[in-house]
């Protein structure tokens, strides 16, 4: 099935640039409303069926996939159940608007200390909500910021309107910023925004290639983020702004209309995911096999001829197991031969033999495992480092460049198992188990 196309010339530009050049694309998506649906307790939410499916999909089908929240990372991975799937190995989540920030690679999370506002916001916030006779409004504390959830209340708009003046003046206090949400009011620091989050994460190096970006939110708090997709536009980029909203309060939503596509709920937008990556898997090489600008043939070819070696490395490394194993068990057979030979009554020979050879280092001080210990330590670790930092410094990390491209050469397009990849490389496949 095509994939529903924007409504505007800029996304359908956009989606045109992402589908002819996918490893120079980033997705990012907001969580709450988009790859979740909306709840009234946010400890309630769950992920739509079929969105971490689909994410792994598309984050080795594109340059990469970002989830930009208001939620703690945490929060996030808990609820999404982002950690050790197969395909999201590259996944990044910026939580807090991108105070916070996790890579899988990692599997760490950076972030500065706590705005020392929050603190006092966290005292001073339940008082002026009994104040205002709005106690039934919800206070999720995030650590770094605090959101005052009102979808609980009877007439949530009404306790919007009551409650945005005085708690903007509460914020100002203590010097922290005021983010208007879906029924939702947050205090955090100020000067972090989806927009400035997602600046910075196109300014990494490793993301020096993006040049189209695809957004998919629900609220106002990201509208920050269609900004930074316009000013990437602006360079000379291209982007896709989606938009998720209830077509039965669509009006309530600023997002429509700035959105180059609107998708009526978070299982239309999976859906519209698969979609495209079904279009992507016509017969394009995976991401992670397609060169970054910039890299020439001769450190292409030099990366693959140090590939080559360290996979001749790693067969030698399988040698010395062997011969490690075999070591072991040729001394347990000598043990054995030993009881046999005191049984048939030659103990002279059986006791020199025991005293001799079962037992012995085969190298000066070493047994074989010694020997398998000093080799992984110490040039076995040292060579797979260097690789590493030769891919990460040269080709950001990619592997298998120069067999990837051979492969393009050699297979005929087109024609049945000759297909750059597996239909199901996206979802089912590690990138470890490709040859």
């Amino acid at each position: 099935m095509a994939v529903r196309p924007p409504d505007s010339d800029d996304g359908l530009a956009g989606l045109d640039r992402l589908r002819a050049e996918p490893h120079t694309a980033l997705l990012a998506t907001d969580f709450d409303g988009v790859l979740a649906p909306i709840v009234d307790d946010p400890a309630d939410a769950h992920v739509q069926p079929g969105a971490v499916r689909v994410l792994a999909r598309l984050s080795v089908q594109l340059g990469a996939v970002v989830i930009v929240t208001g939620r703690p990372v945490a929060d996030a991975l808990r609820l999404g159940g982002f950690e050790g799937v197969p395909g999201l190995e590259r996944l990044r989540i910026l939580g807090q608007y991108g105070v916070e920030q996790w890579d899988a690679t990692t599997g760490e999370v950076t972030a500065p200390e706590p705005h020392p506002g929050v603190e006092g916001a966290r005292a001073a916030v339940p008082a002026l909500l009994d104040e205002l006779e709005l106690s039934e409004a919800h206070v999720e504390d995030k650590g770094r910021a605090l959101g005052v959830h009102l979808r609980r209340l009877p007439d949530p708009e009404a306790a919007m309107a009551r409650l945005r003046d005085p708690l903007a003046a509460l914020a100002a206090d203590n010097d922290l910023a005021v983010e208007p949400g879906k029924d939702v009011l947050e205090l955090r620091a100020p000067g972090m925004d989806k927009g400035a989050a997602l600046d910075a994460l196109l300014a990494a190096a490793d993301l020096a290639d993006v040049r189209t970006v695809l957004y998919a939110g629900d609220d106002l708090g990201d509208l920050a983020a269609y900004d930074a997709v316009q000013r990437l536009r602006d360079r000379g980029g291209a982007g896709v702004l989606l938009g998720v909203a209830d077509p039965a309060a669509a009006e309530r939503n600023e997002l429509v209309e700035r959105a180059d596509l609107v998708l009526g709920s978070p299982a239309e937008l999976v859906g519209w995911f698969d979609q495209l990556a079904d279009t992507l898997s016509a017969d394009h090489p995976a991401a992670r096999h397609v060169r970054p600008d910039g890299v020439d043939d001769t450190t292409v070819e030099a990366l693959g001829k140090l590939s080559e070696a360290l996979e001749l490395v790693e067969d030698a490394r399988g040698s010395l197991y062997s011969f490690h194993r075999k070591t072991g068990a040729a001394d347990l057979a000598l043990g054995e031969a030993v009881d046999l030979l005191r049984a048939a009554g030659h103990d002279e020979l059986a006791d020199r033999i025991a005293a001799e050879l079962v037992g012995s280092n085969v190298i000066e001080g070493r047994w074989t495992f010694q020997v398998v210990e000093e080799y992984d330590d110490g040039y076995y670790a040292a060579f797979r480092q260097l690789e590493t930092q030769a891919r990460t410094s040269l080709a950001q990390g990619r592997r298998h460049l120069y067999e990837a491209e051979m492969k393009e050469r050699r297979r005929t397009h087109g024609r049945r198992h000759h297909e750059a990849g597996p239909d199901h490389e996206d979802s089912d496949h590690h990138e470890d188990s490709e040859a």
